[in-house]
């Protein structure tokens, strides 16, 4: 028993040298796993933030743009319009050309984060309200696109035909198919300021959330 005792002694130093690699490559490998785990969580919350920057600050310039404080703001801009529109109906005197044109309702980077597919990396309570913010957005040019080519069609190609042709015989009331133009601008007023409150709620809440104190 004591000579296998004294043989195996002999190999005890190259033993624990072999155990002390095996340990300096386990530490190292733990510590690359480890390393590259935290810079990949480093990574991931940077590009969260960014996308949650990004939607924030696109929500709140349409926000700005829009809000009916702002005087020359698009709420006030379409308010206004049906105003005018309204009272030129009852004077007979539709103008020739109306078309709805503006970057300031628009959202670019929102609608490329919905079509890209990037706000999956966001928090799913966010991803449902920048998604339906996105879809009401776009009905809402849609109205708009419907409203120009309504004027288009109807309006500027058959304006040579005289005004009486869009009214009632010896009346101040549209015909029919042309009634249209009396509540257009007001729905795309309605649509525009649901748009802004909406836009409003959750860039308030993506700061208070996300971006705050970070």
């Amino acid at each position: 028993m004591g000579q296998k005792f004294v043989a195996y002694r002999k190999y005890l130093p190259q033993l624990y040298r072999y155990f002390f690699e095996f340990l300096v490559v386990f530490v190292g490998v733990f510590l690359a796993f480890w390393l590259n785990n935290y810079q990949e969580s480093k990574t991931e919350e940077r590009k969260k933030r960014e996308i949650y920057t990004a939607i924030y600050e696109d929500l709140n310039a349409f926000y700005e743009s829009g809000k009916r404080e702002n005087e020359k703001g698009f709420v006030q801009f379409f308010l206004n319009l049906d105003k005018q529109s309204d009272s030129l109906i009852g004077q007979k005197k539709i103008p020739v050309k109306t078309i709805l044109y503006g970057d300031y309702w628009k959202v670019p980077i929102i609608n490329s984060f919905v079509q890209s597919g990037l706000l999956k990396d966001v928090d799913i309570e966010i991803f449902k309200k920048v998604t339906r913010f996105n879809t009401v957005h776009q009905n809402f040019l849609q109205t708009i696109e419907d409203y120009n080519t309504f004027y288009d069609q109807y309006i500027t190609a058959e304006y040579d035909q005289g005004m009486e042709h869009f009214y009632q015989p010896d009346s101040n009331q549209l015909q029919g198919k042309y009634i249209y133009l009396e509540d257009a601008l007001e729905g795309v007023a309605e649509f525009a300021e649901l748009l802004v409150t909406i836009a409003h709620e959750v860039a308030t809440e993506i700061q208070s959330k996300h971006l705050a104190d970070k």
